[in-house]
């Protein structure tokens, strides 16, 4: 902090960020910062009502009033500057803050609930506190981004406000406190590292051993033994040392990402290695750079240190901007961390049937759809048919019952051919393959029973025919075409899932339902 406080970067524009291991330590020393006075804002905590307690007081205040019960909600805005407002307005039980907000919000809307208690929070703030009354401004204008959707859900509202994130950029006026990982490809003119100690260098993960052969595939997995028995093992010693290395390359190389997103200055902040032996990161900078102690001076202070090169007065030539730093309230882009919520749909949804009452209520009707599942399972394991295939299956699905003799009976059928017929030798086949997908700004789930895709010379698919098996029995007297129309809707969202996942055009999939216990096939859809 003192480091910062010297160079002041964001007076003088410069970008400035601290890097660390994991997020816990960059919220750590995000409110570190804020509380000496300095604006910080850590990548992991961008949230703009989970990273302050007055964000947080105002979604407890909703919550609160939503659910009159949730009494630890009431506890949290009766201990928070809230507290005082509501005693204020004669508001002493939740019943009655549950009258007073949710009116609010029917009557003016989320925006307007949100500024008005916003500003009895303000009122007890500290005059120097700019971070958390940016934030309760920030807090606003997310409330009206949910005002736009047209809810007034207090419970959807404040689903909304905890996953709200606020996505800042490199140049604004604030120091960004953030992992190493995230500082991937970035570059800062200011770079302070407070945490790369660590344990020894080469030191192998904990959990299960996994040995690799040169191609990368698993030769063996094993709980390791103790150190006693895997130093006098030549296989347990040789993966021990080369995990070892592979973690100590790892560990090296992760700082060398660190330490290179300095653009003018970088500082590193560690303790002495003193007596340990141990190979840590400490340890090589005392044998790479020296480990006495001395002085390193930056601008009018002095810190005690190790190593220092450059010049320490740099940040005083650094003209600065002739307009003020962005404040952290004027970061123009808020967006939601959780994508928009599609509409949830599965392939068979829309299938409307009559039953009647004596069959809805039979007692095998698990059984039904036990055989229906086994015999589906069993048409799965078909690729392509023919002779060959038929002896093949006829014996392996001995001991099926009366899965196996509908399954068989579907495979020798005439009038079937050509579900099991291989168009060409370019052609392949899709069987129990389940698909998920966006369709027409749904989310689609389904499983293809049985998918012919053929291609042509150049592999693009120009011929696709969608299989979808029915194994129910058809009523007496029905047409199986007739009996087909119920399934359409289904099938056609197969087809246009296909051409989708195959990139062959609608009018190049037909669809086709087979009925198993009749062995008949209706086209549906002809390309």
């Amino acid at each position: 902090r003192e480091i910062i406080r010297e160079i002041d970067p964001l007076a003088r524009g410069l970008s400035c960020a601290v890097l660390v291991r994991d997020n816990a330590a960059a919220a750590e020393i995000a409110d570190f910062l804020r509380a000496g006075g300095v604006a910080a804002v850590a990548e992991s905590d961008l949230g703009v009502c989970a990273d302050n307690p007055a964000g947080a007081a105002l979604i407890a205040l909703v919550q609160a009033a939503a659910h009159p019960g949730d009494t630890l909600s009431w506890a949290h805005v009766r201990m928070s500057p809230l507290g005082a407002a509501l005693a204020a307005e004669g508001v002493s039980v939740p019943e009655a803050l549950t009258r007073r907000v949710l009116a609010q919000i029917h009557a003016e809307g989320f925006e307007r609930m949100a500024e008005f208690w916003a500003q009895r929070i303000e009122a007890a703030l500290a005059p120097d506190d700019q971070f958390t009354r940016a934030r309760l401004r920030q807090f606003a204008a997310a409330a009206g981004a949910f005002d736009a959707t047209g809810s007034r859900d207090a419970a959807e509202f404040v689903a909304f406000m905890r996953d709200f994130m606020l996505r800042d950029s490199e140049g604004a006026g604030v120091v960004r406190v953030m992992t190493i990982h995230k500082a991937k490809g970035l570059g800062f003119d200011v770079v302070v590292l407070p945490e790369l100690e660590g344990k020894k260098l080469e030191q192998r993960r904990d959990g299960l051993a996994v040995q690799r052969a040169p191609d990368r595939s698993v030769e063996w997995v094993l709980d390791l033994p103790n150190k006693i028995f895997c130093d006098h093992d030549p296989v347990l010693a040789g993966h021990v040392r080369a995990a070892e290395a592979e973690s100590g390359y790892e560990e090296l190389s992760l700082r060398y990402v660190a330490m290179t997103r300095a653009k003018r200055a970088m500082f590193l902040l560690t303790k002495p290695p003193g007596k340990s032996v141990s190979q840590n990161f400490p340890r090589l900078l005392a044998e790479t750079l020296g480990a006495d102690s001395g002085e390193v001076r930056l601008g009018r202070r002095r810190f005690a240190g190790a190593w220092s090169s450059g010049d320490p007065d740099w940040h005083l030539a650094v003209t600065p901007p002739t307009e003020p730093p962005r404040a952290i309230d004027t970061i123009e882009t808020l967006v939601a961390q959780r994508a928009p919520r599609r509409m949830a749909r599965r392939a068979s949804e829309n299938i409307c049937s009559v039953c009647d009452a004596a069959r809805l209520f039979a007692l095998d009707q698990g059984g039904a759809a036990e055989f229906g599942r086994a015999v589906h399972a069993l048409l799965a394991a078909v690729e392509w048919g023919g002779a060959v295939a038929e002896r093949r299956f006829s014996s392996e699905w001995e001991g099926y019952g009366a899965a196996a003799g509908a399954a068989l009976a579907c495979l020798r059928a005439p009038a079937l051919a050509s579900v099991w017929r291989q168009p060409d030798a370019r052609a392949e086949v899709w069987r129990e393959r389940a698909f998920e997908m966006v369709l027409d700004e749904a989310w689609v789930t389904g499983v293809f029973d049985r998918v012919v895709v053929e291609r042509d010379e150049a592999r693009r698919a120009r011929r696709v025919t969608v299989y979808d098996f029915k194994t129910d029995r058809l009523p007496a007297g029905a047409r199986a075409d007739t009996h087909a129309v119920r399934h359409t809707g289904q099938v056609d969202l197969y087809r246009r899932a296909a051409a989708a996942l195959t990139g062959a055009p609608l009018s190049a999939v037909a669809g086709a339902i087979v009925f198993t216990e009749s062995q008949q096939i209706v086209t549906v859809m002809p390309p």
